[in-house]
């Protein structure tokens, strides 16, 4: 369904500034929170487990107020999984230890092994880091978007 200019005006009727607009809290970040919160609730009230996630709501919703660049940078989840794919391997490889202390040791081995692998950057990183100094201005040194090492640091 197409919007009408009659809509658009009447959505920006009270807004005179591009600020009004495109501001932390402007009216496209208020129209994009309002359009992800709404789709979400229709999706979430129709699949098992609606409660669960209801009463967990309040900790999802900050996550979309960050732009896309930081959202990627931030979301971790494929990470984690792979790291306790690992971890569940190398355990389920071996059936049986002498003690708790083998487990732990056999454990902290695998996590050295695995942080070498560790050498991709962020994918998007220098994108995140654009909103990042958009969002905490006077928070980032400037050198911070030329230096690689700081880059590599995260």
């Amino acid at each position: 369904m197409p919007i009408t200019n009659d809509v658009l005006d009447q959505i920006l009727k009270d807004y005179e500034k591009p600020e009004d607009l495109l501001s932390e809290n402007g009216l496209l970040q208020q129209l994009n929170k309002a359009l992800v919160e709404r789709a979400l609730n229709g999706e979430m009230t129709h699949h098992p487990g609606y409660e669960k996630r209801q009463q967990n709501w309040a900790r999802v919703i900050p996550m979309f107020s960050f732009a896309p660049e930081i959202r990627k940078a931030i979301y971790t989840t494929n990470t984690i999984e792979s790291l306790n794919m690992t971890l569940r391997k190398i355990i389920k490889n071996r059936a049986m230890f002498p003690s708790d202390e083998a487990v732990f040791k056999i454990l902290y081995l695998a996590l050295k092994n695995i942080s070498k692998k560790w050498t991709m950057p962020i994918h998007d990183w220098s994108g995140a880091m654009n909103q990042f100094a958009i969002l905490f201005e006077n928070r980032l040194p400037s050198s911070s978007f030329t230096n690689s090492s700081f880059i590599q640091s995260f």
